[in-house]
């Protein structure tokens, strides 16, 4: 599985209903305001175009004091499973979307893992195979 999508509504009052697309292959957007979520592959991705060992290159760019470490933080604490989604403290990160590969004949498929209240099947606009996984019950 490969993390490919990130919304925080809040991570230790610095970093505030921001959203992170890890992958140029998909077009991934949260809309806040509505509670829907919109998930569909990049047209123009081009596999391969970093070669064959190389998946995805992401960068987190900025000034000095702008949450360039405060996002990589937040990264390893979703990665390593520490606080990955929760309601309370530092891990708010409310939507975590991954890639799972497809294997043995099966397709890949979306995972959306979310602790938000409200999202349903009717909120997600997927023209992609994807299962959404709920934390908040």
């Amino acid at each position: 599985m490969k993390l490919i999508y990130v919304w925080l509504e809040n991570y230790n009052d610095k970093i505030v209903n921001q959203e992170f697309l890890f992958s140029p292959e998909f077009k991934i957007h949260y809309d806040n305001d509505w509670n829907e979520l919109y998930i569909s592959r990049n047209k123009d991705y081009i596999r391969a175009f970093y070669g064959e060992n190389v998946l995805d290159v992401a960068a987190i760019v900025g000034e000095n004091g702008a949450g360039k470490t405060t996002v990589a933080r937040c990264l390893y604490d979703i990665c390593e499973g520490i606080a990955p989604i929760d309601d309370e403290g530092d891990g708010c990160a409310k939507i975590v979307i991954y890639l799972k590969e497809g294997c043995n004949g099966q397709k890949e498929k979306i995972l959306v893992c979310y602790f938000r209240e409200g999202i349903s099947e009717k909120k997600v606009h997927s023209d992609m195979d994807y299962k959404l996984i709920n934390l908040y019950a």
